[in-house]
């Protein structure tokens, strides 16, 4: 039972929703408005959504089934396609996308809020639907990691099913049933929001109170029994990513304490654009650093952890203890298991326990002080009003970009395979859009997309067909990531072995920016279309039987020594560094 205070006021029914509401609206106003507000990864997820649909509705019908087939098999990572397929039979591509980028931003909030009622049997305050939306306003939503998010609102239900049974002992059959349900649906979302799903229920289950613990125990086990075979099919799953091998990429520096700060920032899950610039103002320098909403966050949820400060033996300390050991959890993870086998593990157990850190103090009375509570509540509504304006920003940004590079791809109109490279598209946010918007080009038009990355990896449900000769689709995501000065040779180098291999593979390219090395060495086989702008495309010159492609452009550097075979091997971790 909750925490009371004689006399104390209690939350109205709709002040965490309509806390919460104010700080959204902006971000979900822009999402609708902004016709090119797109997330990082969601082009990508569009585009081979539409492939699958279009695979599942047409077979070999299809314009794309000569490159493309569908891995219909238990992938942990079918809830975001699922989604957007369901969508588009209803309603265009873009549409879906924007429903889903909401849906992705505002279900973490209800489901946080509906928890917390669930839990403390009662209303959360405004500070907590403040903290709720700050919190859904983050780095890994401007990613576009759509399956993942879906699985933490599976997590949360499912959080909520199980605190029904536990807290009033009315566990059994059914109950462990429902239980497997969610498990199930969970592995369907995203591996590690189900594995941080079992972890609260084990961990909340046993601390979340004082009398029977083994029961409740034993019915959460018989109720996670699913996980089981469910490990093992995506044990043999994990065989096509390669061997497990956890990277610290980012814990290095000079001394022990410059390498875990640089960890720390790294693993930062919240902040959405650099450190060292003033959301709205465009204002920079390290003193900028005290205005980003990571900042505000952490002192507003310290106040409320102080002023509340949930007692021994309630739910709320359970919560507490289980949020604060996943956000130390999330700070010391590796940035991958494996070289193929995904991203940002650090950000995603970090995130998760910001969420029960504040879960933990939603039901707790105030203790301290009802000052520290507001004081609280307003550092939640400045980090809440932050990051919605640097959000706002990123979408205004993203729009501009992202129109300029699809209306140039729009100049490639007969050509069927094509790719994409952003150059010199340094952004002041976290996450760009450009990153994979030329997948965009190939909803709706048959075309395939090589640059399309989801089809190199084996946690989606879209690859490229045996026997079809393409080029790797990571390393125009590489040769457009070398941008740094020492890195033109190298750049230079694999753009130049990318296209004496694969370049009879490609019958278009859409450019994002200027690199006159770069343009010289496509010369070669395609000439420009139109007049140079942001963007440029580029159509593949087609040569009369027995011509000689031209002369090497002079100072051109050859270098073999890295091969395309080793490339994912050696560039292991997509990080920010360049984005």
């Amino acid at each position: 039972m909750p925490e009371r205070v004689a006399g104390q006021a209690r939350p109205t029914r709709w002040a965490a929703v309509g806390a919460a509401g104010l700080v959204l609206a902006p971000v979900v106003v822009a999402i609708w408005v902004l016709p090119w507000f797109v997330t990082q990864d969601g082009p990508a997820h569009v585009y081979n959504a539409h492939v699958l649909l279009d695979l599942a509705q047409r077979g070999e019908a299809s314009p794309y089934a000569w490159a493309y087939e569908a891995r219909w098999q238990p992938l942990p990572n079918w809830a975001g396609h699922l989604a957007l397929m369901g969508l588009m039979t209803v309603g265009p591509a873009r549409v879906a996308d924007r429903v889903l980028m909401t849906a992705t931003l505002v279900l973490p909030v209800w489901m946080v809020l509906r928890l917390c009622r669930r839990v403390f049997g009662r209303e959360p305050g405004a500070e907590i639907g403040l903290g709720a939306a700050a919190l859904a306003l983050n780095f890994l939503w401007l990613l576009g990691f759509y399956s993942f998010l879906l699985g933490v609102a599976v997590m949360l239900a499912t959080w909520s099913h199980a605190w029904r049974g536990w807290s009033s002992g009315r566990m059994g059959w059914g109950w462990a049933a429902g239980l497997a349900g969610w498990v199930v649906v969970g592995y369907g979302c995203h591996p590690v929001s189900l594995g941080l799903m079992a972890m609260g229920l084990l961990v909340v289950g046993v601390l979340g109170g004082a009398e029977g613990r083994g029961r409740r125990l034993l019915w959460t086990v018989v109720g996670l029994l699913p996980l089981g075979p469910l490990g093992l099919v995506y044990r043999a799953l994990m065989t096509g990513g390669g061997e497990i091998r956890p990277i610290w990429a980012n814990l290095q520096g000079e001394t022990w304490l410059a390498a875990v700060l640089n960890q720390v920032i790294w693993i930062d899950p919240i902040s959405v654009a650099k450190r060292d610039r003033v959301p709205g103002l465009g204002w920079t320098g390290n003193w900028a650093g005290l205005l980003a909403p990571v900042v505000w966050l952490g002192l507003g949820l310290g106040a409320v952890v102080i002023g509340r400060q949930p007692r021994r033996g309630t739910p709320g300390l359970a919560w507490l203890v289980f949020g604060g050991v996943l956000l130390a959890s999330g700070l010391a993870a590796p940035d991958t298991v494996g070289p193929g086998h995904g991203n940002y593990l650090g950000q995603r157990v970090a995130w998760a326990g910001l969420l029960g850190i504040l879960v933990g103090v939603a039901g707790a009375e105030v203790r301290r002080g009802a000052w520290w509570v507001r004081a609280g509540g307003i550092a939640l509504g400045v980090a809440g009003l932050l990051q919605a304006i640097t959000v706002v920003e990123y979408g205004v940004e993203t729009d501009r970009r992202v129109g300029a590079y699809l209306a140039a791809g729009e100049r490639l109109e007969a050509e069927r395979r094509i790719a994409g490279l952003v150059l010199n598209g340094v952004s002041a946010f976290r996450a760009n859009g450009l990153w994979h918007a030329d997948t965009l080009l190939g909803v709706g038009t048959g075309r395939v997309v090589w640059s399309n990355y989801e089809s190199g990896h084996y946690y989606f449900p879209v690859r490229i067909r045996r026997g079809v000769k393409h080029p790797p689709a990571e390393v125009f995501e590489w040769v457009s990531r070398l941008d740094a000065p020492e890195e033109q040779g190298e750049r230079v180098a694999l753009w130049s072995r990318v296209l004496e291999r694969y370049g009879s593979e490609i019958d278009g390219l859409v450019i994002w920016g200027r690199d006159e090395a770069v343009e010289a060495v496509t010369r070669r086989w395609f000439e420009p279309v139109g007049e140079p702008g942001p963007a440029r495309a580029w159509r593949k010159v087609v040569r009369a039987a027995g011509e000689a492609l031209p002369e090497r452009p002079p100072g051109e550097i050859e270098r073999n020594e890295k091969g395309l075979r080793n490339f994912r091997t050696e560039r292991t971790v997509v990080g920010e560094k360049r984005s």
